[in-house]
C-alpha cells in the first residue's frame, strides 16, 4: 500500500499522476484516463451530496412518523440506466481504439528481439543484423535514434523479467 501510495504522490516529469509521454500512443491512453477518472470524480462529488442532501430532508423526525408509499418514475428509471450504459459504450469505444491502435505493429519500427536470462539480456536487432551482448549493454545501453519506433520482441528464458527503458 505504501509503495503505491508513494508511486502516486512521487513528482513525475509528466506531472501528477503520469509520468512523461515517451511513445506515440501515451497521450491518447493519458487522455483517457483523465476523462474515466475525473468522470468518476464528478459522479462521486454529485452521488455522495445528493445522499447527504436527501439523508438529511428526509431523516426520521418522530417515531410516529410514516414514510410515504414509494411511486415508480419511468423517466427517471430510464434516466439512470440510459446515462451509464451511454458513458460505458463511449468508454468501451475509446478504449477499444486505442487497444487497436497499441496492437498494430508500425511497419516502419525498429525490430528488436530481448531475451532475457536470469542475470542478463540479449539485444538483438534483426533487421540491422547486430546483437548486443550483456558485456556491451553495460557500457553502451540500447541505442536506438530519438524519435525512432520500436518493437521489442521479448522473451524470458528461465523467468519472467521486467524490461525498464529509460529516455537519455
Amino acid at each position: 500500500m505504501n509503495s503505491i501510495l508513494g508511486h502516486l504522490l512521487a513528482d513525475a516529469d509528466g506531472g501528477f499522476w503520469m509520468p512523461e509521454q515517451a511513445s506515440d500512443y501515451a497521450g491518447n491512453v493519458d487522455s483517457l484516463f483523465g476523462f474515466i477518472f475525473w468522470l468518476s470524480a464528478a459522479f462521486f462529488v454529485v452521488l455522495m451530496g445528493l445522499m447527504v442532501y436527501f439523508a438529511v430532508k428526509y431523516r426520521k423526525k418522530s417515531d410516529d412518523q410514516r414514510t410515504s408509499p414509494v411511486k415508480h418514475n419511468f423517466r427517471l428509471e430510464f434516466l439512470w440506466s440510459a446515462v451509464p450504459s451511454v458513458l460505458l459504450i463511449v468508454m468501451f469505444a475509446w478504449g477499444f481504439s486505442d487497444f487497436t491502435a497499441l496492437s498494430t505493429t508500425p511497419t516502419d519500427a525498429l525490430k528488436l528481439r530481448v531475451v532475457g536470462k536470469q542475470w542478463n539480456w540479449t539485444i538483438a536487432y534483426p533487421d540491422l543484423g547486430r546483437e548486443c551482448t550483456p558485456e556491451q549493454l553495460d557500457e553502451e545501453l540500447l541505442g536506438v535514434v530519438r524519435g525512432r519506433r520500436v518493437v521489442l520482441a521479448q522473451v524470458a528464458v528461465e523467468e519472467l523479467l521486467p524490461l525498464g527503458l529509460i529516455e537519455d
